[in-house]
């Protein structure tokens, strides 16, 4: 658990830009800034899978609101949360991830991957989330 805490912790720095060049983090500031006073939404749900080639899995979903349900699985660090300690873990760093509904797919994917220190050698990737105003976006690769 601590191994995964500070994986998160390290995917939410590195977002953040604490621990991103001077002039990555300023534009990476700028960027957030930019998309938290354009309407900023809550994300309500999020389903996130990711096949690699040797066939392990990483599978996230949360659902917050009325329909409060939370699932990590992550075969490459023996992970597989369900129900309220999977609630636990996923909840805070969830609820961090607060943007704009304008900024493009890339950006939420990367926000994500660098969240969930997800590797981007997988050979399959899928994201579906859903923000508090119903608004859907959906990235498949």
């Amino acid at each position: 658990m601590k191994v995964v805490f500070i994986c998160l912790l390290t995917g939410f720095l590195l977002l953040s830009g604490w621990m991103s060049s001077p002039e990555t983090a300023k534009k990476e500031d700028r960027v957030l800034k930019q998309s938290l006073s354009s309407s900023p939404q809550h994300v309500e749900q999020i389903h996130i899978g990711v096949i690699y080639p040797n066939n392990k899995v990483v599978r996230i979903r949360f659902h917050s609101g009325n329909q409060q349900s939370a699932a990590y699985r992550d075969d490459r660090n023996l992970i597989n949360w369900k129900g309220e300690e999977a609630w636990r873990e996923l909840d805070g760093v969830l609820e961090s991830l607060i943007l704009s509904k304008e900024l493009d797919e890339s950006f939420y994917k990367n926000a994500v991957l660098e969240m969930f220190a997800i590797s981007t050698d997988y050979k399959e990737f899928s994201m579906e989330v859903t923000f508090e105003d119903g608004t859907k976006l959906k990235v498949e690769e």
